[in-house]
């Protein structure tokens, strides 16, 4: 039988191996809970988002989740012109903003650009 110095490699290495081999498992098992169903843990309230929004003198009209995970959509009213504000679910930021996917975002010349004028051939 090995002395327990002798062992305390071989047991590092094993517990060390066994960790990595576990933690793709983790992972994924993260993936599940997380990114499936957000709505299934967390939620934003009226009452919470009119608390949230209470300093900046807006009315919550909808609640939603946001096309971005973490993220709650807010539509907001404040004099009669509404907006969007995003709350992160930890409810401690507030962002406002536009979000646009990228894939359907298309290439556009600025109108005021011109084209390059041609170079005359006369000499």
């Amino acid at each position: 039988m090995l002395p327990l110095f002798n062992r305390w490699p071989i047991c590092w290495l094993f517990g060390a191996g066994l960790t990595l081999m576990m933690t793709p498992l983790a992972v994924e098992a993260g993936d599940v809970m997380h990114g499936k169903d957000c709505a299934a843990c967390h939620s934003l309230t009226h009452q919470e988002a009119t608390a949230l929004l209470k300093p900046l003198d807006l009315a919550v009209k909808t609640i939603r989740h946001a096309p971005v995970h973490g993220l709650f959509e807010v539509v907001a009213d404040k004099s009669g012109k509404e907006g969007i504000i995003y709350v992160d679910y930890g409810k401690k930021l507030l962002m406002q903003g536009v979000i646009i996917e990228a894939s359907e975002l298309q290439a556009t010349a600025p109108a005021n650009k011109r084209q390059p004028a041609e170079k005359s051939s006369k000499p």
